[in-house]
């Protein structure tokens, strides 16, 4: 009787134990349980197979309204070691993009490039053209603020292209980025070791890229599509990209261009509980797909209106380049409706090329949830502060002011009175010619002194723009 009493004791204590036990594994146990990522396998006849999940929401698939359905991302796992996984997007999730927008520089690499300010939702001092993504970009319209949390800060190496060797440039410090070189034809991660045409670097576009890709290029007979690598391509303002037929080209496309798509890349902490298990992708596209978590509300997205917060600006001609300091939810661009006066640049940098007026229009961009706005600004550009020469009083009552002449300048004005604050004996003269430079006033007070200064104005349209007045001299008329 006291045996069976022990060891029932001892079986209770068992039981115990093992829910203790049960309870102190990590959260994400049961995710595992029931699905342990794996690594790319190849079969004996050379189709690959990922493990895939879902993390994250982009516009994929259509609504049927003329919209697109805000869909679960998924993604291959290239790689997965304890609670870190290297995932790389299964289909291609947009496109028009250029590596680098509108411009591009004899030293551009990944760390200074647009498209990676614009994956990451970085400021204007990460890239060379100054663009600032800050409101508009892919990170924080795919994932919100739990799931960008649960993305890993890597440090990305750059290296140089292996063909061309032009320079790859400095490591960076990115959650998201894309595929480079060395990583597309890295057999562990499931890729051709060669840099042939491989169907283990073939992928198709979603139909919401695929609409944006007819809207840009017209149509197409194919769904397949090439996508961008951060590897310099053979010249730094060129960028190494995956053709349709899953080719790497070593050449690559020059920046600015905008026909190739993404597939970004980034690591994944496992422990987060933001993520599900989506089936496996092969390299011939038989994959077995579960039914994929409900997408986020499909009713079309109500734009929201902005606002472009600038001021007008009144200068010198000669004074130095300013920024307008623009400000509104999405990008800028600015046109000036009179380069004579004043040029700017696509970063908002206004440069005075003479005196006048002109109309700076600043636009900022419609988005998915942004429509787009209009403000315009003027910036006033008034004549250099005038030079005196001299004056001279060589006949009796009168005086014969000089100044250097203004090539900008329309005309000048000259004043001459008796006392310092131009009040006594006040007479003044404009001068309409550019080429004339001095004035001579007659029947004025013998003996007495003259106070003397002249200023350059701008004939624009009906309104004179008056620069400032030269230093204030003095002079005794005979």
């Amino acid at each position: 009787m006291e045996r069976q009493k022990k060891g029932k004791r001892l079986i209770s204590l068992t039981v115990c134990l093992l829910m203790v036990a049960t309870l102190m594994l990590p959260m994400n146990v049961s995710r595992a349980s029931a699905t342990t990522l794996q690594n790319p396998r190849t079969a004996s006849d050379g189709v690959v197979t990922w493990d895939c999940v879902y993390f994250g929401h982009y516009p994929q698939s259509s609504d049927g309204k003329g919209g697109f359905k805000n869909d679960p991302i998924r993604w291959r796992v290239l790689w997965v070691q304890g609670n870190e996984a290297f995932l790389f997007a299964d289909k291609i999730l947009d496109i028009g993009i250029p590596y680098n927008q509108d411009k591009t520089f004899p030293d551009l690499t990944w760390k200074t490039c647009t498209i990676r300010s614009w994956l990451n939702g970085y400021g204007g001092n990460s890239n060379l053209n100054e663009a600032d993504y800050t409101s508009d970009n892919f990170i924080n319209r795919a994932f919100t603020a739990n799931e960008q949390i649960a993305i890993l800060q890597k440090t990305i190496e750059n290296a140089d292209n292996p063909g061309y060797h032009s320079v790859g440039g400095n490591p960076t410090s990115d959650k998201l980025f894309l595929p480079s070189i060395g990583e597309m034809k890295t057999t562990y991660y499931g890729f051709s070791a060669d840099y042939y045409s491989s169907d283990s670097r073939e992928t198709v576009m979603t139909a919401y890229t695929a609409h944006k890709s007819e809207a840009l290029f017209g149509p197409s007979e194919s769904n397949s599509n090439g996508y961008w690598l951060r590897s310099p391509g053979s010249v730094s303002d060129k960028a190494a990209s995956i053709n349709l037929a899953g080719l790497i080209n070593l050449n690559g496309s020059w920046a600015t261009h905008n026909y190739d798509g993404l597939r970004p890349a980034l690591y994944l902490n496992l422990n987060s509980d933001l993520w599900s298990y989506a089936g496996v992708a092969t390299s011939r596209d038989h994959w077995d797909q579960p039914t994929p978590t409900p997408s986020e509300p499909t009713a079309p997205i109500t734009k929201v209106s902005q606002t472009i917060t600038a001021k007008s600006f009144t200068k010198t001609y000669g004074n130095k380049a300013f920024s307008l300091g623009a400000k509104a939810k999405t990008k800028l661009s600015y046109q000036s409706s009179n380069t004579k006066v004043a040029t700017v640049s696509s970063t908002g940098n206004v440069t005075l090329k003479g005196p006048g007026k002109a109309t700076i229009t600043i636009t900022a961009a419609a988005t998915s949830q942004y429509n787009s706005a209009t403000k315009k600004i003027t910036i006033t550009v008034k004549p250099k502060k005038a030079v005196l020469k001299k004056a001279k009083s060589t006949k009796k009552r009168t005086l014969k002011v000089m100044w250097k002449r203004d090539t900008k300048a329309t005309g000048y004005q000259v004043v001459i009175a008796q006392n310092k604050n131009f009040k006594k004996g006040k007479k003044t003269a404009l001068i309409k010619k550019n080429k004339t430079t001095s004035k001579t006033f007659k029947k004025l007070k013998s003996r007495k002194n003259y106070y003397y200064k002249v200023r350059a104005y701008k004939q624009v349209g009906n309104t004179k723009i008056y620069g400032a007045y030269s230093k204030a001299k003095q002079i005794k008329v005979r």
